[in-house]
């Protein structure tokens, strides 16, 4: 009886551990390349007035121009 509570103990464990996500985001910039890299942006906004929208972009590596 010990035993197969254990065992449903490490069931539960290891199931909740596949079914969590750990999502990591990166972003980085090639800089070896030397090339210049075009990017197009395409973004729609529904339903939000003129007045509200705004685009701001930095440029995060001094070196790219």
């Amino acid at each position: 009886m010990v035993s197969a509570v254990i065992m449903f103990a490490l069931f539960v464990s290891e199931l909740n551990y596949y079914l969590t996500k750990d999502v990591q985001q990166e972003l980085f910039v090639d800089t070896s390349r030397g090339q210049k890299l075009k990017i197009n942006v395409d973004v729609t906004f529904m339903k939000v007035g003129c007045m509200c929208k705004q685009l701001h972009f930095n440029e995060a590596y001094a070196g790219l121009t």
